[in-house]
């Protein structure tokens, strides 16, 4: 992937409502989920691949790697949070069933 990757992935999320639910979903649909994880492992890391041509070209004041980075590092928090107090009420739920 490329800054550019990172940068129209974070414009999908902060500007139309995307999430990394929705990029989980996607790894799940084409049956690739292991590979989730390294994706969102890249989108944190702030370590574009070498020739990476960045954003200069398209853009007059484009974010850096490391924003671009940092703004995955927060979706990636969000996300984790949000599936680990989905698993605690599906556990508290069935403990009350029983």
């Amino acid at each position: 992937s490329t800054i550019r990757d990172w940068f129209d992935l974070r414009t999908l999320i902060s500007d139309h409502g995307f999430s990394i639910a929705d990029m989980q979903a996607v790894f799940e649909r084409v049956n690739d989920v292991r590979n989730f994880d390294l994706a969102l492992q890249r989108l944190c890391s702030a370590t574009p691949g070498a020739g990476d041509p960045g954003l200069a070209a398209v853009l007059p004041e484009p974010p850096s790697a490391n924003e671009l980075a940092e703004f995955f590092r927060a979706k990636r928090t969000e996300f984790e949070t949000g599936q680990a107090s989905r698993l605690a009420l599906e556990r508290l739920k069935r403990n009350d069933k029983s």
